[in-house]
């Protein structure tokens, strides 16, 4: 896998990133619902996270990329090699400041999943409730990064990860969707969040490359096009 799709798929996102952080801020200054305009705010504060955090990675990949050329002309100054390199990735310090990112952003994620949820069920958000969401998330996050960073066995790490992410869903299922009345569009809406989540875990086993690309397009999905989804639903701009 080329050099230049990893670096593309990091521009792609965060260009749906700021497009969507735009749309969504707008929105959330205009809108008559309270509601509705709560989650548009915190949709906007996702994508100023997240765009802020690939902007970073951009900027990371770049420096590596200019000292990797530096380092290369050096060693063929005194020789003829037209062949191309591949640049040697920033991996760690990519990944930490991944996990950094979704510190921070998976909470805002989850809040609005809540939000979303309890609009459409007529089910308020409880603070309790959610820090044990949150508590159950940390975790899944925690036992990720030991795996990424090989204190614990990536698969065992990958394995008690989705424990922790069935509880965290499994309690969003059972606060916001046992009711009597839950509409078909938020059992549609939480099945979407469970499977483009669940597939963070299947590109945890893959090799650094395809991982970043799949992260990088999972968080496309999740953050920038989830955003406008949510979007073009609140607001009946388009009916689904």
């Amino acid at each position: 896998m080329q050099i230049i799709s990893v670096k593309n798929s990091f521009y792609f996102t965060y260009v749906f990133l700021i497009t969507t952080g735009t749309i969504t801020f707008i929105e959330a200054l205009r809108n008559p619902i309270p509601q509705i305009r709560h989650i548009m705010n915190l949709e906007t504060c996702i994508s100023i996270v997240a765009g802020y955090f690939y902007s970073l990675f951009i900027e990371v990949i770049n420096k590596s990329e200019e000292e990797s050329t530096i380092v290369q002309e050096s060693k063929n100054s005194h020789e003829l090699d037209t062949s191309k390199h591949d640049l040697e990735l920033p991996i760690e310090k990519i990944n930490n400041m991944r996990y950094s990112d979704w510190i921070i952003s998976t909470p805002l994620m989850l809040l609005v999943l809540c939000l979303v949820l309890g609009y459409e069920n007529n089910i308020g958000v409880h603070f309790l409730s959610f820090a044990l969401i949150l508590f159950f998330n940390f975790l899944m996050l925690g036992f990720g990064y030991v795996g990424e960073v090989d204190l614990l066995n990536r698969t065992l790490a990958n394995f008690i990860g989705f424990i922790f992410f069935f509880l965290t869903y499994g309690t969003i299922w059972k606060l916001f969707m046992t009711g009597s009345k839950v509409t078909k569009q938020s059992k549609i809406i939480f099945f979407l969040y469970l499977g483009l989540w669940s597939l963070y875990g299947v590109f945890y086993q893959t090799n650094e490359k395809t991982k970043m690309i799949g992260y990088n397009t999972l968080d496309l999905l999740a953050k920038a096009f989830i955003g406008i989804f949510f979007w073009l639903y609140l607001t009946k701009i388009v009916r689904f």
